[in-house]
């Protein structure tokens, strides 16, 4: 049943990207992301693939509240290791920017 109901999830359409609020220059955004290599899981459109999450047009408060749970290994999980990895790297106001970029993505 869980197979089923993660299947249906899937087949949903991605959330649209935020078009109001707070936004953040891309080039600083970017600054954060790209030495960290997020796309190497999460496609270079922030996608998700597989098991990894979609982070193009993720709720910025989400995403605001569970990167610094993968800080001191609070989650846990298949492939944990690089975003437990990155998320030691990042102040809470860099996932702030991260968030606030990702949210506004399509």
């Amino acid at each position: 049943q869980i197979r089923d109901l993660g299947a249906w999830y899937e087949s949903l359409p991605p959330p649209p990207a935020l078009k109001t609020g707070p936004t953040v220059d891309e080039a600083k955004a970017m600054a954060l992301i790209k030495p960290r290599h997020c796309d190497s899981c999460h496609k270079e459109d922030f996608s998700g693939q597989g098991e990894t999450g979609r982070l193009a047009g993720q709720r910025p408060d989400y995403l605001i509240t569970s990167m610094p749970t993968f800080r001191p290994a609070e989650r846990s999980g298949r492939g944990m290791g690089a975003v437990m990895e990155v998320s030691v790297t990042l102040i809470d106001e860099d996932i702030q920017i991260i968030a606030t970029y990702l949210a506004h993505k399509p």
